[in-house]
């Protein structure tokens, strides 16, 4: 397992500015609200930070201001943010497509109990951000796209049209992969075959309840755990996708799976997200996906690639 340092909570909270000079950058100040969740997060972390160390305080605001993990979701997707607004520059394309990204994932609740179908796509976007960051910080020429696909990466001429969905309930699990190889296939019915179809799939709410966020204070632990999750998720699903991928010349090999926690110090104020990539076929005997997973290689956890 990778080595991943560990990040304090006052550099979480600095990223702030980072945000909001990429907001005025991109010229968007005027549409997001001084209010947004990004700003309720922050601003619960900056509260926060004081009185963390001292056990009476920290006990009493976790219970004002952690009831449905609203301090915690708070902290992982504010980490999560600091890595894209880390990364994002490292993308070569127009700022259009970003700012519209930007304001969308600035909108929505502060905690995933308040998620509705009608204010969820502030987090769908985060995931696509993410997803995109990881493909830049290993060095991939990727891109976002609107409307379709979401990401396009470009290895070596081999172009791969991501669709990503990041799930709301284990009930819906099936129905969104259905949803977003639909999508694949709707965008590569008009591509040269240098085109391949991918699913990328965040499954955080399959394994989080969004009243509580799993977190742990061992990267060991929380490994062999999600491992076992993820294990378990494609094994149950796995044939039932390879029925709904099928596509004439295999051009849909693979699903990418994602998922991310927090990793508590247990000694002072900090903290590291633990991400887990891995990939699963969609179709047998498929060349496609081992040139997939040669193209992508450094995004992934070779323990936990699926044949």
């Amino acid at each position: 397992m990778k080595n991943i340092p560990l990040t304090s909570y006052r550099d979480i909270l600095e990223s702030r500015e980072d945000y909001e000079a990429l907001v005025k950058r991109l010229g968007i100040e005027g549409s997001i609200s001084p209010h947004n969740r990004i700003y309720q997060a922050f601003d619960l972390i900056e509260r926060f930070i004081p009185v963390y160390q001292d056990k009476v305080k920290s006990e009493q605001f976790i219970k004002t201001y952690n009831k449905n993990a609203e301090l915690d979701y708070a902290l992982s997707e504010m980490l999560e943010l600091k890595y894209i607004l880390d990364n994002i520059d490292k993308c070569k394309q127009d700022d259009e497509v970003l700012a519209m990204k930007i304001k969308v994932l600035s909108s929505g609740s502060l905690s995933p109990v308040s998620e509705s179908v009608t204010n969820n796509e502030s987090r769908n976007v985060q995931f696509e951000l993410s997803l995109l960051c990881d493909f830049l910080n290993v060095g991939l020429e990727a891109y976002l796209q609107e409307p379709n696909p979401d990401i396009l990466l470009i290895v070596d001429g081999r172009h791969y049209v991501i669709e990503c969905k990041r799930l709301s309930s284990a009930k819906k699990l099936n129905a969104n992969v259905k949803d977003a190889m639909k999508q694949v296939k709707k965008t590569l019915s008009n591509k040269e075959q240098s085109y391949i179809g991918v699913v990328a799939i965040s499954v955080n709410r399959l394994i989080n309840d969004p009243e509580y966020l799993l977190a742990s204070y061992s990267p060991q632990t929380a490994y062999a755990y999600i491992s076992e999750q993820l294990e378990q998720l494609i094994y149950r699903h796995k044939e039932i996708w390879k029925k709904k991928s099928r596509l004439p010349g295999k051009r849909l090999p693979a699903m990418i799976l994602h998922y991310s926690t927090i990793v508590k110090s247990s000694t002072d104020v900090s903290m590291l997200n633990l991400t887990f990539r891995t990939i699963t076929n969609t179709q047998d005997n498929n060349p496609l996906m081992d040139q997939l997973k040669s193209d992508i290689l450094p995004l992934f956890d070779k323990d936990l690639m699926q044949n």
